[in-house]
């Protein structure tokens, strides 16, 4: 999903505390994974559809071959029909996500024909649960450990006006969530996965193959997750377009009577940017995020495993479709509009681009469960995207890099967390927050809790962890504590202390330098900084000392209790004392009094930022705006 962004009332709060929050630039050495392993197909699809232009209705057959990956036996199947979401205003999806759907132009799936291979009816015995987004079809035989079917199935559906991941805007269409899919049988995710649609969820599929058959109007550009292959006119005003995809949860599909596109070769694959005509002067600035993308995730986590990469670009009057990941296929926003050349200084298509890429190892190779552990694709996606920004733009300007205001991506974070800091579990399923909270939770505190996890093992050992998870999960279903195991067998550490505030609670993390003196004495200065913790979590920290002379004195402080005293000698008297310079604890609630200069008093706002908390009501404030 697209990544965090905030409204313009939120940058001007940002940009008050940004220079507080100033990171080192993260450079990873590049020692890729190679693994030959591909996935296991369990689910795939042989998909016909044909587009009626005037109703934006589609109908279509698929033969889907599935076999059972667990050594249980199988009585029934689920499938998922996601557009009933959106079939009806009071929908457990719209009502949890607050409305927003043209009323006059809903969406919907219906099943008009399913059957075994051999031609015996299922349909008949078919339920629906009361979301009508989950359907139970009972087996004639059940199916055992390791066996396979092959099924038929008719549907049609309904496209809405461009909403949420999906539908059209004037001749333009976006199919995604768009046909009938089989649910994820699994016994370490409790069986069956057949929890309804809810409103901050997204997905959770099997592997698979798929081969598409799309048919639209003739004269349309059309594109979808896959490697084209060929098009053919059927001299009745249609095309039937062709796609293959190998190893993959999803596929998705788009068109248009004015789209644009370049290519360009990004290592092992072919990447293709799609926009509307009246934006294509972009295309390469999407592109050249792209090629920074691709060969940067492919560098720390292992190569990009498909051909192609699509990227698109949507119309204006369709945004409801941009930022969205599928595999190999990613929707983006549009370019913004700004005054000046501004545009170009507010890196929103940089960050939208990067953060849908990452996507293509989180989840869409590491495939966790999208809806009941959130943190596990939003969380990994805009951490990657932090560090890639930063160390691309560098750290204060990773968001925005005007000649007179610059804002760091993670300073967003920081104070998007900030709105609940006081509620946030990360662990938490996506339908347990509030619209509000899922986003501080989620992307936000998810991201900023791995990059405090980074602070704390240090760059190699974050990097060699994340490696370690990624080869023991790919193409697999991991659970968070599959990610905790391997981050403690790669450290040799037993990190329990801190994954419980990072991920399982709700413990902050603040410092504060008290004081600093220095007294003059034989061979030259003894110095004395007091420190206090505050915070919950006794993270390490070190603490930077500057001296008179140009010198300086680190020293690492345990905060094992809540108050200390670091002494240092010097030949010069020292100016000033910092907790965590390097401002590698990413979740710290206030970083204006880390710094103290010596002899004088703690500035006005860290003053009122001490017995006020003035860094977390910003951070409330902030909340409210979103």
């Amino acid at each position: 999903m697209r990544a965090c962004s905030p409204t313009p009332a939120r940058g001007g709060a940002a940009r008050l505390i940004q220079g507080m929050l100033l990171a080192a630039l993260l450079a990873l050495p590049p020692a890729p994974v190679q693994s030959d392993e591909v996935a296991t197909d369990v689910a795939s699809y042989q998909i016909q559809a044909r587009l009626d232009d005037t109703s934006k209705q589609i109908v279509g057959q698929e033969r889907i071959s599935y076999r059972n990956p667990s050594q249980d036996t199988l009585p029934e199947l689920y499938f998922r029909l996601y557009l009933n979401a959106f079939r009806a205003p009071d929908t457990l999806w719209l009502r949890e996500y607050g409305g927003g759907l043209d009323p006059a132009h809903p969406g919907w799936t219906r099943v008009d024909a399913l059957r075994l291979d051999s031609g015996q009816d299922l349909l008949a015995g078919a339920t629906l649960d009361e979301t009508a987004t989950v359907m139970r079809v009972p087996l004639p035989t059940p199916l055992g450990p390791g066996q396979e079917l092959r099924l038929d199935l008719g549907w049609t559906a309904q496209l809405p006006r461009s909403f949420q991941r999906t539908g059209f805007a004037g001749p333009f269409v976006f199919a995604g969530q768009w046909y009938p899919k089989l649910a994820v049988y699994d016994p370490r995710h409790g069986g069956w996965n057949r929890e309804p649609w809810h409103g901050n969820a997204e997905f959770f599929a099997d592997f698979g193959s798929y081969d598409l058959a799309v048919t639209v109007p003739s004269g349309r550009v059309v594109s979808a997750s896959g490697v084209p292959e060929g098009s053919q006119d059927n001299g009745d005003g249609t095309q039937t377009a062709r796609f293959r995809s190998e190893h993959v949860t999803d596929v998705a599909w788009f068109e248009g009577p004015d789209l644009a596109s370049q290519r360009r070769r990004v290592g092992n694959a072919e990447v293709e940017v799609f926009a509307p005509a009246a934006l294509a002067g972009a295309i390469p600035r999407y592109l050249d995020a792209a090629q920074l993308a691709l060969d940067q995730y492919s560098a720390w986590y292992g190569p990009y495993p498909w051909p192609r990469l699509a990227v698109l670009v949507p119309p204006l009057d369709a945004n409801g479709v941009g930022g969205m990941e599928y595999p190999a296929l990613v929707t983006v926003d549009p370019p913004p509009a700004a005054p000046f050349g501004l545009d170009q200084d507010l890196l929103l298509p940089e960050v939208v681009t990067l953060h849908e890429i990452a996507h293509q190892w989180f989840p869409m190779q590491v495939q966790s469960d999208e809806a009941a552990e959130p943190w596990l694709d939003e969380g990994f996606a805009d951490y990657l995207t932090t560090r890639l920004l930063e160390q691309r733009y560098g750290v204060p300007s990773s968001f925005v890099d005007a000649p007179f205001a610059q804002l760091g991506y993670r300073t967003v974070h920081h104070l998007d967390y900030l709105a609940f800091a006081d509620s946030d579990v990360v662990t938490r399923r996506s339908w347990d927050y509030s619209r509000a909270q899922y986003g501080s939770a989620v992307y936000s505190k998810g991201s900023l809790a791995l990059r405090t996890l980074q602070g704390y093992l240090g760059e190699d050992r974050m990097l060699a962890a994340l490696r370690l998870y990624v080869a023991r999960w790919r193409w697999r279903h991991p659970l968070t504590a599959d990610f905790v195991a391997a981050v403690q067998d790669a450290s040799g550490e037993d990190l329990g202390w801190l994954f419980q505030p990072l991920l399982f609670g709700t413990d902050t993390f603040e410092y504060r330098v008290e004081s600093i003196a220095s007294t003059p004495g034989p061979g030259g200065y003894q110095t004395e900084v007091r420190l206090q913790r505050s915070g919950g979590v006794p993270l390490p920290v070190a603490v930077l000392v500057r001296f008179a002379d140009g010198s300086e004195q680190t020293a690492r402080w345990d905060a094992r209790d809540t108050q200390a005293t670091l002494r240092f000698a010097s030949t010069a008297p020292a100016m000033s004392a910092s907790i965590d310079p390097g401002h590698d604890v990413a979740l710290e609630l206030n970083a204006l009094d880390d710094t103290l200069f010596a002899g004088m008093p703690p500035t006005v706002l860290g003053a009122l930022a001490r017995g006020l908390g003035t860094t977390q009501w910003l951070g409330r404030l902030y909340g409210m705006f979103g």
